[in-house]
């Protein structure tokens, strides 16, 4: 099944009893999107609970790459990537406490892969929106996350760049 957005998303999403809306937001909303822009859509319901255990099964069929809930977010954010590098968003108004930092074990590793790849297309879509100084501020937000007893020997600067870092931070140690 070839995906159709947004027309296949807000029809399947809707399907559910307990959505009362989808409705399209942000930049393709507007009209104002670029390539690498993600689909946004505030989902609205009375049921949260209920559509929070049954919205895996119902985006199952967009046959998504990645579908996991945000982490980082303070309302709930159901996250897909679909074939095609397409970033979809399903964000609801519920609030969310933003979880802590990955505990990386190999059980944790597939999850960490997949908000990696989220990331990786969310900064690359603000990059192409000409948001640099946003693109900086959360690569050093993400970085003090990663590698937090390294913030005295790497600039955390908004003008920080990853190629800025010439050598691994000392709680990582050095394999070679």
């Amino acid at each position: 099944m070839s995906v159709r957005l947004p027309d296949d998303v807000v029809r399947l999403i809707e399907a559910d009893p307990g959505i009362d809306r989808v409705e399209p937001v942000g930049s393709r909303a507007r009209g104002d999107s670029l390539a690498l822009s993600d689909w946004d859509f505030k989902i609205t319901t009375r049921a949260f609970a209920e559509v929070q255990q049954r919205l895996p099964a119902l985006a199952a069929p967009l046959r998504p790459v990645v579908a996991q809930w945000e982490r980082l977010s303070s309302t709930w954010c159901y996250m897909l990537i679909l074939a095609g590098q397409a970033k979809v968003d399903l964000i609801f108004t519920e609030p969310h406490a933003v979880l802590p930092a990955w505990q990386v074990t190999a059980a944790t590793l597939p999850g960490i892969d997949d908000h990696f790849w989220d990331w990786m297309l969310w900064l690359a879509a603000k990059q192409q929106a000409g948001k640099a100084d946003l693109v900086a501020a959360e690569l050093a937000k993400r970085t003090s996350i990663c590698w937090p007893h390294s913030a005295s020997r790497h600039s955390r600067s908004p003008s920080a760049r990853p190629s800025d870092v010439t050598e691994p931070p000392a709680a990582a140690g050095n394999s070679g």
